[in-house]
């Protein structure tokens, strides 16, 4: 659970297809309470073994195993496409019992459509909000935890806080509690209470500013002014926010403090659990029906919100093994050989604590939904050339990757865990790694820089043992390095220097390449970070709109320079350049021509987008030169998604052709036969003996 993460039930009560948790545990009804489904039940299997959950959340509610469509449905809606795409036909004709989170999803979607279509000034929702009410009563009742529920990756949250801001919903709310005689809560809101529920209501991406210290005195404060003992509602909503502080700061916590971190966040979330529970369940006063959607949405407090936040986590731990949508490529590729396996017969390849944004973003949401690096949805290039290098690198050798637009860095992360595998008889890594990733916007640099920091950690740990000797000497050097670097520290033993060289070089500059030394305007679309692009933001993504931000840019030639004076230390040539620019392709092609002239770059890799300051579609012809005369000592191919390539050799109409038909492509195309990918490369005598 080391980043809130969830685990493999291991009680191997559903290996058998034929019996889950859905259908057996859950309580659909009262009589079900406590046992479950009785016709479930068989010698070895009951419902004390089988129901309740543990320390460690379950990862079976997100429903990866069931019917695609589930997945197909929350993906979709995490990243935002038009509802026509979720195939909410095709969920909702399975039945609850397949999913019930998914099924819950599913009704909220169908209230939410409903609530938004109507213009009048009243409309009957009662059908599906009785259908998610229903849904949301079996959950409650049922050994379904809340953390469970927020790991789950169904947007629960999400859609609870925007049930709040449709009038028809809330109006629907006022008319049941009404009806049923139930009265919002908590009845008292002292000011510090209500200091929280304000830092609650300024969003998580502020979290930093937040104190735990502020959700304990609302506690005490609620002790000592509201009624005996403390109302559900305040307990319940201030314990939450303290997980959620306690969970979002964890990543930046020493080894040993993250132990008692998460038994911190355990009871938390044990307390916020029972206390929600206490507090939605209640029974109506006049027809003694329970109605938790209701006391849910009209608290007093921003439990929505809070929900929201606990799932739009900061940090995904991703293994880079699980990687590919249709799991073709990993661990297929991989042979036996390729790295040692632990005591588990897991593969050397550490999982990736992967850094987001906290808040509402494409590619973010896409992480939290998948739990996968966004690198691999799309494009497989890049992915089969880090495979090929990491398997065929048949002695230890140094290996230089240079990433041109790395957003949040999943491209970097993922290619630095892979090479960093130790091969079999081998105690350090068999490639010494060294990545540079150019990233302009700030918040963005930054969430790479911890992925980076806390990958080199992981890496370093599993060099040492659990010892006291070992946890003081590893304690000691992540401190030097924190400092500074070893040179800190005297009188260390060889063998942590020896550690040290081995680890992979993760560097994150704060740049924009381009053809121009310059400070630049970028366009960042309020939907996603990673879709920044220096070409006609406000046209492209007129339906989003986009923010303008001042970046600095410079030539790869000049950092290739700059680098060498100034440490000393470049290795040339580079072995893979990949260049993910969103338009701004052939101002980095330009700002290169001295290192690709040169041959000090092996393997060139560029996603090439229909939207650019070239104009393909009026030029297709000079585009066409331009990048052949750049690439003149190159072999160069078109690839496409399915990774199959394409031969231009020295033909300019090929090429040119190719252009107009980049140019005439819809932003919508994500068709794997499309080839939207250049990839050269140099075969003189620097590159000849290189891994790529």
């Amino acid at each position: 659970m080391q980043w809130g993460g969830s685990a493999p039930d291991l009680t191997h009560c559903w290996d058998d297809p034929a019996f889950t948790f859905d259908l057996c545990c859950v309580a659909w009804d009262e009589s079900a309470i406590g046992k479950g489904n009785a016709d479930c039940w068989t010698p070895g299997f009951d419902y004390e073994m089988c129901c309740p959950p543990s320390r460690i959340p379950r990862d079976i509610f997100s429903c990866e195993d069931r019917n695609p469509a589930w997945s197909h449905f929350r993906e979709s809606v995490a990243l935002g496409t038009e509802s026509s795409r979720w195939n909410l036909p095709a969920v909702r004709s399975l039945p609850p019992s397949d999913c019930i989170l998914g099924s819950l999803a599913a009704a909220f979607a169908v209230l939410a459509q409903a609530a938004f279509k109507s213009s009048h000034a009243t409309v009957d929702l009662t059908i599906p909000f009785d259908n998610v009410e229903r849904l949301l009563l079996a959950i409650l009742r049922s050994p379904i935890s809340l953390d469970e529920i927020i790991q789950s990756r169904w947007f629960i949250g999400e859609v609870l806080h925007m049930m709040n801001g449709l009038p028809h919903i809330v109006n629907h709310v006022q008319r049941e509690m009404e009806v049923h005689g139930l009265t919002p809560g908590p009845r008292v809101i002292g000011p510090t209470l209500q200091s929280l529920a304000g830092h609650v209501e300024g969003g998580l991406s502020r979290a930093d500013a937040w104190n735990l210290r502020l959700s304990f005195a609302a506690l005490a404060e609620a002790a000592v002014e509201g009624p005996h003992p403390v109302e559900p509602e305040v307990l319940g909503f201030t314990s939450l926010v303290s997980a959620l502080l306690l969970r979002y700061q964890f990543p930046k916590q020493s080894r040993m403090d993250r132990f008692r971190t998460n038994d911190q966040v355990y009871e938390h979330l044990l307390m916020a659990d029972n206390a929600t529970r206490s507090a939605w369940l209640v029974r109506s006063p006049v027809s003694g029906a329970q109605r938790p959607l209701c006391m849910l949405l009209s608290s007093r407090l921003p439990f929505s919100l809070l929900l929201r936040g606990m799932q739009q986590e900061a940090v995904v731990g991703i293994n880079p093994l699980d990687m590919n949508d249709d799991g073709t490529l990993l661990p297929n590729s991989l042979p036996e050989t390729w790295a040692i396996r632990d005591q588990l017969g897991n593969l050397d390849v550490k999982v990736a604590q992967f850094h987001i944004f906290p808040f509402e973003d494409g590619v973010s949401n896409m992480v939290r939904s998948s739990r996968k690096f966004f690198c691999h949805s799309k494009s497989t290039a890049f992915v089969r050339l880090v495979l090929a290098t990491a398997k065929l690198a048949e002695e230890p050798q140094d290996i230089n990757i240079w990433e041109v637009g790395a957003n949040l860095g999943d491209c970097s992360v993922w290619a630095a865990a892979i090479l960093s595998a130790r091969r079999p008889g081998r105690t350090l890594a068999h490639l010494r790694v060294s990545i540079r990733a150019f990233e302009p916007i700030a918040i963005t640099a930054q969430r790479v820089r911890y992925s980076f920091d806390n990958l080199v950690k992981e890496l370093r740990r599993r060099h040492y043992g659990y010892s006291e000797d070992d946890y003081s000497l590893l304690e000691l050097v992540e401190l030097a390095v924190e400092a500074g670097g070893l040179g800190v520290l005297a009188n260390l033993p060889d063998h942590v220097r020896t550690i040290e060289a081995s680890l992979p070089r993760l560097t994150v500059v704060p740049l924009a390449l381009s053809d121009q030394v310059a400070k630049q305007v970028i366009g960042v679309p309020l939907h996603s970070l990673a879709e920044s692009t220096s070409h006609s933001c406000g046209e492209l993504y007129r339906w989003y709109g986009c923010s303008y931000h001042h970046i600095y840019s410079d030539l790869l030639d000049n950092q290739i320079a700059n680098l060498a004076v100034n440490t000393n230390s470049v290795t040339l040539p580079l072995d893979i350049v990949k260049v993910h620019v969103q338009g701004h392709e052939m101002r980095v092609l330009s700002g290169a021509q001295q290192a690709l002239a040169q041959g000090q770059v092996c393997v060139l890799l560029a996603r090439v987008y229909y939207f650019s300051d070239v104009s393909f579609a009026h030029e297709p012809e000079r585009s066409a030169s331009f990048l052949l005369e750049t690439l003149s000592n190159y072999t160069v191919v078109l690839v496409n998604g399915a990774g199959k390539a394409m031969q231009v050799g020295k033909y300019p109409d090929l090429l040119a052709e190719w252009f107009r038909s980049v140019a005439s492509a819809e932003a919508e195309d994500k068709t794997l036969d499309r080839y939207n990918e250049i990839l050269a490369w140099h075969s003189g005598p620097q590159c000849r003996n290189r891994p790529a």
